[in-house]
Parts: structure tokens; C-alpha cells; sequence
């Protein structure tokens, strides 16, 4: 009689926690996982209840979950397709353009930049509510910034600057800074190395290719010059041929140095700054 007893407290606990641990949140189990982080099995379970509850009032939630699940979960990819597809089947749900501008956000983290202008600004000419508006051009002159489009940034935040004010004063004086960065221009690049071939090298600030540069051109000059007092045709067309690729090359070379140099001293600036968007 006692083990029955026992049996039946140990079954009324077990069946107290399962219920406790099932029903925390509106959908149980899929919740907790959730609230745990463990997406990828929360995903299952919200897929559960969608399966088992298909008429249910909360399905649109119970969906735009399993999305925020993809995200979390940094599936990015997955993520964008599912919010597209959510677009679609709860056009008319509240968490429509919640999901809209997850895929946004989607898109900003992989740093596919020009997806996500495209959309926010379709968005951003579209909606009617003014401080979605307000919200929408401030993030696309966080993304504009991010491409170093500086003056399409400054415009952007220029728009909003009486609901940010001195925020967004701090970030378009950035805007300015950024058209400041120290340049190298890649037609000067390339023209110094066609007058002399690591020229444009040194201008780009790439000393070692400079000299790598230099003695290659140097040994391709002394061969063709003994080829030439030698009078062998042969190895003269040779070496000129050799040459003249190593020539073309260290031209195209200067203008990607500069282009690099470029690139890097707007991702040194950048990286920088953080932008926070407020909402």
C-alpha cells in the first residue's frame, strides 16, 4: 500500500511539473525552448502547434516565432526566405511588418546592404505611419553610411533630425568626415606605373611591391638590353613579351593599390563608429 502511495506522489509531481513546464507561455513548450534559446527545437515545437492547432487565433504569432527562431539561430538565409513566405500567407497579421523588417535586419547582419535599401526604401515611400517613416529613413542612413555613400547618408538622416536631433547632428558631421578620408586616386596610380613601373606602387603606399616591382623590370631591362647587343632576335621578342606582361601588370596592380587603400580607410573609419538606432 505504501509503494502504491509513493508511486502515486511520484506520478502527481511528474504530472505537476509537466504541466508547469508545457503550459509556461501561450504555446508550452515551444516557448521555453525559446526563452532558453534553443531554436532549432523550439522551431519544431512551434511547428507542432500549428500542425496540431491549424484554426488556432494565435497561428500568425505562433509563425512569425518559428521565423525569429531562423534569425536567432543566425540562419540568416533561412530567415529571410521564411519572414518573404510569412509576408504572404499573414499579409494582415499585427506581426506583418515586424516580419518585414526582420528580413531588413536579415539582410544588414550577412551585409547584403543593397537588399536591404531596396526594401526599406519601398517601404519607406509606402507606409502611412509617420514614425515608421521616421524609423525607416533613419536605418536607411545607417545602411547608406555602411556602403560609404556618404552624402545619400547625410541626406537620409537630414529628414529625421527633428525626432533625433543631436543624434543624428553627431552622425551626418560623420557623413562630412567620411568625404574627408585620405585618397588615392587609381588613375594617378595607374599613370605613374605606365611612366615608371612601381611609381604607382610607392603613391599607393605598397613599398615592398614597389621594390619587387623594380628589380623584376630591372632584370626584364638587362636581359633585353644583352638580347639587343647581342643581336638575338629570339630572346629579344621573348623577354620584350615577358615584359610587356609584367608592365601591364604592375599598371593594373598601382590601380587596385589605390582602390585597396581606399576601401580600407573607409572600413577603418567605420568600424570606428556605432550606430545605434532607437525605436
Amino acid at each position: 500500500m505504501a509503494k502504491i502511495r509513493s508511486c502515486s506522489i511520484i506520478i502527481f509531481l511528474i504530472l505537476l511539473v509537466s504541466h508547469t513546464l508545457f503550459s509556461a507561455g501561450k504555446f508550452g513548450f515551444a516557448d521555453y525552448l525559446f526563452s532558453k534559446q534553443q531554436y532549432y527545437r523550439a522551431i519544431t515545437e512551434y511547428e507542432r502547434y500549428l500542425y496540431n492547432n491549424p484554426d488556432s487565433k494565435y497561428k500568425d504569432e505562433a509563425a512569425y516565432k518559428i521565423g525569429l527562431c531562423y534569425l536567432y539561430g543566425e540562419q540568416y538565409n533561412d530567415a529571410i526566405n521564411y519572414f518573404y513566405n510569412y509576408l504572404e500567407d499573414f499579409s494582415n497579421s499585427k506581426y506583418s511588418r515586424d516580419a518585414f523588417l526582420k528580413i531588413v535586419d536579415a539582410y544588414y547582419i550577412i551585409g547584403n546592404y543593397d537588399d536591404a535599401i531596396f526594401e526599406l526604401e519601398d517601404f519607406s515611400r509606402s507606409t502611412t505611419d509617420k514614425d515608421m517613416k521616421i524609423y525607416s529613413k533613419f536605418y536607411l542612413g545607417k545602411l547608406y553610411f555602411y556602403k560609404y555613400e556618404w552624402d545619400k547618408a547625410y541626406n537620409k538622416w537630414k529628414e529625421v533630425k527633428t525626432k533625433y536631433n543631436l543624434m543624428v547632428d553627431k552622425y551626418m558631421a560623420m557623413c562630412q568626415e567620411g568625404k574627408k578620408l585620405p585618397h588615392k586616386s587609381p588613375v594617378v596610380a595607374g599613370g605613374l606605373s605606365m611612366i615608371l613601373p612601381g611609381l604607382g606602387q610607392i603613391y599607393t603606399g605598397d613599398y615592398g611591391d614597389a621594390l619587387a616591382v623594380f628589380l623584376v623590370n630591372g632584370i626584364f631591362g638587362y636581359l633585353i638590353y644583352d638580347a639587343v647587343v647581342e643581336k638575338n632576335y629570339v630572346r629579344l621578342g621573348i623577354w620584350s613579351f615577358l615584359e610587356f606582361g609584367w608592365y601591364s601588370g604592375t599598371v593594373y596592380g598601382a590601380i587596385r593599390g589605390a582602390e585597396r587603400y581606399n576601401l580600407r580607410q573607409k572600413e577603418q573609419f567605420v568600424k570606428s563608429i556605432e550606430i545605434n538606432i532607437r525605436f
